[in-house]
């Protein structure tokens, strides 16, 4: 099919004014169509219908720096395939931005090891000492136990025997000096000798008696004093062992739990980091805006050197596979 050269800029003048929403000037009033092997004509001063146009924005995700055109190589009007080169784009710091961010991200993984070697090391000083305060928690409870046990018993039996020991002797003594007493009594014996043995065993008999008071105040002092006392500081051992220990334990949950909010806060400034900088690499990969389909070019009024603003429209791709002209 055969078209006028003249009837060809007319159409794509009206194409590019209804993609840029103006008024679109009449259309000739002899336009080629297209429809069957013969040329045909249509008498008409209409518009275009059925044209779709997919605006082209500056939509940056991270970088909030300037945005200049730096050049546009297609004139309005051009027909584009999808991914087609449509406009260039500069950013003058978006590169330091670039930069910033990966400095920002290799610090923030250091940091993020750094933490999981510190919270590792806690953990093992954390559990040491749990384990210590255990240890001393058993310790205290098995010297708790054998006291009462073994120890305890012991003592106050041993001051029993004592008590006792110290009475049979006097009563063996109050009976032999009963037995010489009654001995010189009967026997011709007297004299000197029977003033020396009575005499001895007399003294003897008190020294008895003296060491039975003190064996019964020992034994009073054992089983009301030594015994409790010693009973009730391996009772309060016990009981801060214990404590200690349970406490020991909950610091250990808290600041392992401390530790692991420090971790998840370092994980997530290290995802932050990396979405950062993917953003910022998308945005730098935008810097070549490419067509987003295929169809009519249409870039307005921008020219090199104007700065763009996030949002702003840098053109429209019109779909013109489906237009037609109306009257």
């Amino acid at each position: 099919m055969k078209t006028t050269p003249w009837a060809c800029a007319a159409v794509v003048a009206a194409l590019v004014a209804a993609v840029n929403g103006q008024e679109a000037a009449p259309a000739p009033r002899s336009v080629a169509v297209e429809a069957v092997e013969e040329p045909a004509t249509a008498e008409t001063e209409g518009a275009l219908e059925g044209l779709s146009a997919l605006p082209v924005r500056l939509r940056p995700e991270a970088y909030g720096g300037p945005w200049y055109v730096e050049g546009l190589p297609l004139a309005d009007g051009t027909t584009v395939e999808a991914g087609a080169r449509l406009a260039a784009l500069s950013a003058p710091r978006l590169d330091d931005a670039v930069r910033e961010a990966t400095e920002a991200l290799e610090g923030a993984r250091v940091r993020l090891e750094n933490q999981r070697r510190s919270t590792e090391r806690a953990q093992a000083q954390h559990d040491t000492a749990v384990e210590r305060s255990e240890l001393e928690r058993d310790l205290a409870e098995r010297g708790y136990r054998f006291f009462v046990e073994n120890e305890g018993p012991r003592m106050l039996r041993g001051a029993e025997l004592g008590v006792q020991s110290r009475e049979h002797r006097l009563a063996d003594e109050q009976e032999e000096l009963s037995q010489l007493e009654g001995m010189y009594e009967r026997s011709e014996l007297a004299g000197e000798t029977q003033e020396i043995v009575v005499a001895r065993a007399r003294r003897e008999l008190a020294m008895s008696e003296a060491w039975l008071g003190l064996e019964r105040a020992r034994e009073e002092q054992v089983r009301l004093h030594e015994h409790p006392t010693q009973l009730a500081r391996l009772e309060l051992e016990l009981r801060s062992r214990a404590l200690a220990a349970e406490l020991q334990a909950v610091e250990r949950e808290v600041a392992l739990s401390r530790r692991d909010l420090e971790l998840r806060e370092a994980e997530a400034r290290v995802r932050d980091a990396t979405e950062r900088l993917a953003r910022l690499e998308r945005d730098r990969a935008a810097l070549e805006v490419r067509s987003p389909a295929a169809g009519l070019w249409t870039t307005g009024a921008w020219e090199p050197a104007d700065e763009v603003r996030a949002g702003q429209v840098l053109g429209r791709v019109a779909d013109t596979s489906g237009w037609a002209v109306s009257a």
